[in-house]
């Protein structure tokens, strides 16, 4: 799992690049970060490469991100669902709860590793 958060961040900000228009993404991520739900990893580091990182206020949010997702996990075909989405999906709908604490406690500690380096 925590390879699979490591891995989401750029996959994601990848699909997002694709997605918004040029000015949209960082006026999107300055805002997040002005908000609190995200932080530079490095603010001295070069403006191309700047690592985002989600803070505590933006763990807060996985509760109401887990209820989206069981909201509309029953209307996915799991033939689209890779090995590692499938594992997930099993994890949160056997216990959602539980699934929260590791993810959050993962998610920390991952931070912590990253602000350390």
């Amino acid at each position: 799992m925590l390879s699979y958060i490591k891995n989401l961040g750029s996959k994601s900000l990848e699909a997002l690049k694709k997605k918004l228009p040029l000015t949209s993404l960082p006026n999107r991520l300055k805002f997040l970060v002005e908000e609190g739900f995200l932080e530079l990893l490095d603010p001295q580091g070069f403006k191309k490469n700047k690592q985002y990182i989600g803070t505590k206020r933006a763990l807060s949010a996985l509760p109401i991100i887990i209820e989206l997702y069981l909201f509309s996990i029953h209307s996915i075909d799991e033939s689209k669902l890779n090995d590692s989405q499938m594992r997930i999906k099993k994890e949160i709908l056997k216990d959602h709860k539980s699934f929260h604490n590791r993810v959050s406690e993962e998610y920390l500690k991952f931070v912590m590793e990253l602000k350390e380096e």
